[in-house]
């Protein structure tokens, strides 16, 4: 190939490149956002069996509890369930005469407890959380109540479990005027709990390990909030946003028992509570700190008696290793933990043996799924659920690669109802630990996600998943990559982008090779619809061995294009790789793939190519027959029956 060809097949690559660019920045009718999503549940899928090691050493670490409608009406436990139904469970899960290390390391509760409740069943609640916790043992500190670290901090050095509970996220119009009568008791839940926002924005597409004041404000969507005061320490929310989200007192109005007349509400929570920090833990970090600080002990422990000290986690090394229960708070804004253009969760799909191990305490054992059972790091199954998400048009699509197992140790929480003592003991030791998250799998419930890999699953399993992500990554969770230009036309191009780019400009250059080497243009006068009539490929496919000689230049086309196919494959692999190494969002690798089909069909085939598939398929469906036909009527061999 002479040096002018060779340019010329650079500035051809080039303008389909730029081509490709303008396309994805025009985005006509949302193509380029809608393979984007379809690109990363492709990824996401394919990658499920690879994560998490072969250990799954974070998996080990977190549970799941879920409360089922079968659990509420086989028992007789309304809707919503009363307070007295979470105290036993609590009760279940961190009672008995057990050390604390021997207890789970936090419990979290994927529930908002906004709703009216009997005094004395609130009140029985309020007192099994400050036990666990013990709440007595500082409830004295007032650097406790400083930050959420430093509380869970304080929860842990005085042997007690942490209790995470819920509240709204962006706060709305269910803190009413008609939660003044709860108001104190829900003072004193915050003041034992470790308090955690729930409903994050783009659930479940978006993770962020971390909310500050001005994230709220922001949320709240007021005009008036000035973002800059928002993160100073004791700033209230403008009045405005007060108004829209709590009824404040009528003027005259006697405040309850306990409380100032201001409106005991803040963007972060309720008054004299950690809300003063200035941001708040999302639940999956608030449950890998409390495993942090459970293995800081055993370490601790560990060296007192020489022994072997358990491995740490990767994101435990990103906190103090000491924290003295008289410092005001761990660190006052863990910035570290503050993700720009975060993504949604990364999923694993081999579900956890422990699970058929626990229910097969008190129920009979039932065959594992297939599903799961199949469900294996095996690089031609990740070939062959991709291929069925690609292909999603020829047969059932991603409803056929969902897999209905949960990645983490899960148990119906009716399985307590009917567990022995001897048995629950056996439950708690699998529970030692361990973050157990705890969440409603009602099928009226809006708490429910949807995602590719198990199609429809229990919310609580989103945050048990986040909380796996921080111990496996730490703080280095996939996140979309950086911003390439700084000028609004071009600011929504991304390192990613120019990896898409590139990928494009690879296969495209290797296309035009092949089409330089080829000569696509048929012969003048030749008609090309002549070459598809079934006529002409019977008299060129009438005898085989005739064929293939005279087929050679077809043949040769086809050799081309799956090199040029074989390529690109080759390119979206090491793009995959790349963007794992910086957790970078997967590529729009279906876009890529698109475009390499399109532009093959275009540039290196002219219907004399065309023609040869169909001429190879011809044959076949010709020359089979007759094969077959010939093999049934050959002579037989002397003697046979």
């Amino acid at each position: 190939m002479s040096r002018t060809e060779f340019r010329e097949c650079l500035v051809r690559a080039a303008l389909a490149t730029l081509i490709a660019a303008l396309l994805a920045l025009a985005d006509p009718m949302g193509l380029d956002e809608a393979a984007d999503r379809h690109s990363a549940d492709v990824i996401a899928r394919m990658t499920a069996p690879y994560y998490g090691g072969k250990d799954h050493a974070a998996r080990e670490r977190i549970a799941v509890v879920e409360v089922t409608d079968f659990a509420l009406n086989r028992n007789h436990v309304p809707w919503p369930p009363p307070r007295s139904f979470y105290t036993r469970l609590l009760g279940w899960l961190a009672g008995g005469e057990r050390e604390d290390l021997a207890r789970p390391a936090a419990i979290f509760f994927d529930y908002a407890f906004i709703s009216q409740a009997q005094a004395d069943e609130e009140q029985a609640f309020i007192d099994v959380i400050r036990h666990v916790s013990r709440y007595e043992a500082w409830k004295t500190n007032p650097n406790c109540q400083s930050s959420p670290l430093a509380k869970m901090n304080c929860i842990v050095a005085n042997g007690g479990v942490p209790v995470i509970l819920g509240k709204n996220y962006p706060p709305n119009a269910c803190l009413t005027g008609e939660s003044r009568v709860g108001v104190l008791a829900n003072v004193e839940l915050a003041q034992a709990a470790v308090i955690t926002p729930l409903g994050w924005p783009d659930l479940p597409s978006r993770f962020d390990p971390l909310q500050t004041r001005a994230r709220y404000v922001e949320a709240l969507g007021d005009n008036g909030a000035d973002p800059a005061r928002c993160d100073e320490i004791n700033v209230l929310a403008p009045d405005s946003v007060r108004k829209r989200v709590i009824d404040r007192l009528a003027e005259g109005e006697a405040p309850p028992p306990g409380l100032d007349s201001a409106p005991p509400w803040t963007p972060l929570g309720y008054w004299k509570t950690h809300a003063g920090a200035g941001y708040d833990l999302s639940p999956a970090l608030a449950m890998t700190y409390a495993i942090c600080l459970r293995d800081q002990r055993l370490r601790d422990r560990a060296r007192a008696e020489r022994t072997e000290p358990p491995a740490e986690m990767k994101l435990c090394g990103l906190f103090p290793d000491r924290v003295p229960l008289d410092s005001p708070a761990v660190f006052d804004q863990p910035s570290r933990f503050e993700i720009t253009d975060p993504v949604g969760p990364v999923w694993g799909s081999v579900a956890d043996p422990a699970t058929d191990a626990v229910r097969g305490l008190v129920y009979p054992k039932v065959p594992v799924n297939k599903a799961c059972g199949d469900e294996r790091r095996n690089p031609l199954r990740a070939a062959r659920v991709g291929w069925s998400q690609l292909t999603a048009g020829l047969g059932a699509g991603a409803e056929a690669v969902a897999v209905p197992c949960p990645y983490h140790l899960t148990i119906d929480v009716d399985v307590f109802f009917d567990i022995g003592d001897e048995d629950l003991e056996a439950v708690r030791d699998r529970l030692q630990g361990r973050a157990v998250a705890i969440g409603a799998a009602q099928a009226l419930t809006n708490d429910w996600i949807a995602t590719t890999l198990n199609a429809r699953q229990a919310g609580v399993h989103y945050h048990a998943m986040a909380a796996d992500n921080l111990l496996t990554f730490g703080a280095d969770l996939p996140r979309q990559p950086p911003a390439v230009f700084p000028w609004a036309l071009l600011s929504q191009f991304d390192w990613g982008d120019v990896l898409e780019l590139a990928c494009l400009f690879v296969i495209a250059f290797r296309v035009e090779l092949a089409r330089k080497r080829v000569d696509t243009n048929d012969a003048p006068g030749v008609w090309p619809a002549r070459k598809y009539l079934r006529t002409y490929w019977r008299h060129r496919v009438e005898d085989a061995r005739a064929y293939w000689p005279t087929a050679q230049a077809q043949r040769h086309r086809i050799w081309q294009v799956t090199r040029v196919f074989g390529w690109a494959l080759a390119v979206l692999v090491v793009s995959v790789i790349v963007t794992a190494l910086f957790n970078w969002a997967p590529l729009n690798l279906v876009g890529v793939a698109g475009f390499t089909v399109l532009f093959v069909a275009f540039e290196l085939w002219s219907h004399t190519g065309w023609g040869a598939v169909i001429g190879l398929v011809a044959s076949v469906l010709i020359l089979l027959p007759r094969r077959v036909a010939g093999w049934f009527s050959r002579p037989r061999r002397p003697g046979s029956a």
